[in-house]
């Protein structure tokens, strides 16, 4: 008798473990069709799922079950962008690939006091410096002179570096 496979998100606080039963193909808790125990054709959806991250899911259309940390390639507006459910926007975008790469940084009135990790990056609109925080306090890294003449400013809303 063949047993379910238990699966485990590395960060759980988001999602929880599920159980794939044998023989059956789950589509529902991930971007990726998991194949469980004893499926005869496990093979063309493993290398499906290999493609998928190669390409990290690139589609004019965001995954539809997506997980914290997961990578999508936006090939309609040609940006990387990361899933992040205590963010919003959800997606939001890491790279533009104009002519040059450049990284998002949102602008922002006030420096943010929730939702923090250890090298979060915003510009403060209200003293026009760059700003990183270091897991306990934010810290200006880029002077107004730095910021006016190497950031560029997208309707207030974005910063690019």
């Amino acid at each position: 008798m063949l047993l379910p496979y238990s699966i485990d998100f590395t960060d759980q606080s988001d999602k929880q473990s599920f159980q794939i039963q044998p023989g059956q193909i789950d589509t529902v808790n991930t971007d990726l069709a998991l194949p469980g125990k004893g499926r005869v054709d496990y093979g063309e959806f493993y290398n499906e799922n290999l493609v998928r991250l190669l390409e990290n899911f690139s589609s004019p259309n965001p995954p539809g079950n997506p997980t914290k940390g997961q990578l999508w390639y936006d090939s309609q507006n040609q940006v990387l962008k990361v899933y992040n459910p205590a963010t919003s926007p959800e997606w939001m975008q890491l790279v533009s690939t104009g002519e040059v790469d450049r990284f998002h940084v949102p602008v922002v009135p006030v420096l943010p006091s929730t939702n923090l990790a250890a090298g979060d990056l915003c510009y403060l609109s209200t003293d026009n410096k760059l700003y990183i925080y270091d897991s306990i306090n934010w810290r200006a890294i880029a002077t107004q002179f730095w910021c006016e003449n190497y950031l560029s400013i997208d309707g207030g809303q974005e910063a690019f570096v």
